[in-house]
């Protein structure tokens, strides 16, 4: 979702005797468009100011510490046509007009007039965007606003409804019953919320119990329930992003290594096959970064060499929800199969699971379970992951990707539908290995390219 930022302008009171008249013609309170958009363009100040004895007026923008006089250099005839001659105000001030582009590089900052040494703020003005951030402590970025509630989560204000315990509890028995009675190892791994790992950097105190320790309290050992917040706490220095909502590559690995004690695999091995891994520092905005002004960045690492999208067969490149993405690794750790029901989380955990795993099937879905998937695919293993925020709308195990993808792709304009077959390409549907299921997928909606 691209976050639209919004000006708004509001006029200061105040007494300014030296000053007859003034107005801002431009900026105007209104929809600017992306941040990016915003940085490139700046705002174009216009207007114009009339004094009492004809005193020279200096306009003037301050933003970021910055000060930027502009020039009274514009004829306004039709000002002193309309407000002069009833001032009483003499031709001396025709050149009583203004208009420059100033680049802004700040979230907000004031328009006035600067008379004999004396300024005068006479306009505040202010970028927010549709979307709302938390300002943590040191520079820490965290959701604010979301649909989900998650402040109110983390101070305990917001819990689970008997309804919703039972769904969760429901979701969790019949998830095992499904491993059992398919004979596939499985795990639920909830990532955690930012503020869980790091709450020495949110602006809130958490809550004596959270709708996530309500769901841990209802899972039994047999559920392979997974809330890593001690591990990732003690696994690195970093396990999330500064800017961004979601965990670093090191705590997706993190996180990954917690899956493989519950589904009983060699960790000492795996652990081997990561320790080479290198890693290098980038300047990253991410999703929360983007969602002020001006944007905000910070360094993180960055996994380098290592890409899973090298091993993808199949992707429907669905936005979010009713993704699918098939890759086979022929030179993996282990020759398995593994099912991942997985959220935004999941992504960064790609790298390190198509290396550990031939064939790795993700689906997009929060958590959610389709059991046609796992009968048609006959997996070794099913991972649900979602995300610790969303715990507030159990996942279900009877969910249906192929209405889901349905009504995603209806919902698509014209021109989303032609990017996602464009960057498809013929070697998609050529790509052996693909099962039934979805080429019944790729052929109904036309996701992929003949």
């Amino acid at each position: 979702m691209i976050n639209m930022f919004n000006l708004f302008i509001t006029q200061i009171p105040g007494r300014r005797p030296e000053i007859v008249s003034w107005c801002l013609d431009f900026p105007k309170s209104g929809v600017l468009g992306a941040g990016g958009e915003v940085l490139k363009n700046g705002f174009f100040f216009q207007g114009w100011v009339l004094t009492n004895k004809n005193l020279r007026a200096i306009p003037y923008v301050k933003h970021g510490g910055d000060k930027k006089y502009l020039s009274l250099n514009k004829d306004r005839v039709d000002v002193i046509e309309r407000v002069g001659k009833s001032k009483q105000l003499c031709r001396a001030q025709y050149k009583c007009g203004f208009g420059e582009k100033i680049p802004i590089n700040s979230p907000g900052g004031v328009f006035g007039f600067e008379i004999q040494g004396r300024g005068y703020d006479v306009i505040k003005f202010s970028i927010e965007g549709d979307l709302k951030v938390l300002e943590g402590k040191a520079g820490w970025l965290f959701l604010d606003n979301d649909s989900n509630n998650s402040v109110l989560q983390f101070k305990g204000e917001l819990g689970l409804s008997e309804k919703q315990k039972y769904a969760w509890r429901s979701y969790l028995t019949s998830f095992g019953s499904l491993a059992t009675s398919n004979n596939f190892g499985h795990a639920v791994l909830i990532a955690p919320s930012k503020e869980m790992v790091i709450p020495e950097y949110y602006p809130y105190k958490r809550g004596k119990i959270t709708p996530v320790d309500e769901v841990e309290a209802i899972s039994k050992n047999e559920h392979n329930l997974i809330h890593p917040v001690s591990q990732l706490k003690d696994f690195c220095k970093r396990p999330f992003r500064v800017c961004d909502s979601h965990w670093t590559p090191k705590g997706a690995r993190c996180s990954f290594m917690e899956i493989l004690k519950i589904l009983k695999l060699d960790e000492q091995i795996v652990y081997s096959l990561f320790e080479s891994d290198e890693y290098k520092e980038y300047l990253l905005c991410g999703d929360l970064g983007n969602k002020i002004f001006p944007p905000r960045s910070a360094y993180e690492e960055l996994l380098l060499r290592v890409n899973y999208r090298k091993h993808v067969s199949y992707d429907n490149h669905l936005p979010n929800m009713g993704r699918i993405i098939v890759a086979h690794n022929e030179n993996s750790l282990y020759r398995k199969k593994i099912i991942i029901f997985g959220s935004s989380s999941s992504y960064t955990m790609l790298d390190y699971v198509c290396r550990v795993f031939t064939d790795v099937i993700f689906v997009h879905s929060a958590g959610n379970i389709d059991r046609s998937v796992i009968q048609a695919e006959n997996p070794n293993f099913v991972v649900a992951q979602t995300n610790g925020r969303f715990v507030i709308k159990p996942p279900s195990t009877e969910f249906d990707l192929l209405q889901e993808v349905k009504r995603k792709w209806a919902e698509l304009d014209m021109k989303a539908k032609e990017n996602i077959l464009k960057n498809q390409g013929k070697r998609l549907a050529q790509k052996v290995g693909f099962s039934t299921y979805f080429d019944r997928i790729n052929k109904e909606y036309h996701l992929c390219s003949s």
